[in-house]
């Protein structure tokens, strides 16, 4: 499972903007990619929605020596909240 989501991650990394909403744009740009979606869709289905995206917002935060700086509201469909970065 770390493995499929590292990739999802990996995807995305590269066509993102890195900011203090990278959290965000990250579901954005799965919610963008019908391939990536249905792979993210399986895995919620899997292990669970909440399980993936806690996973997803832990190997961002620690793929990327991230740090935590607050809370917001999400955009993308996919989560309701999550951490800045």
């Amino acid at each position: 499972m770390v493995k499929e989501i590292e990739n999802l991650i990996r995807a995305g990394f590269p066509i993102i903007i890195h900011d203090t909403n990278i959290t965000d744009r990250m579901f954005l740009f799965i919610e963008s990619n019908q391939d990536i979606l249905n792979q993210y869709l399986c895995l919620c289905q899997n292990y669970g929605t909440k399980t993936i995206n806690r996973w997803i917002g832990r190997l961002l935060k620690t793929t990327y020596n991230l740090i935590n700086s607050g809370r917001a509201i999400a955009t993308s469909r996919l989560i309701k909240n999550y951490t800045l970065h």
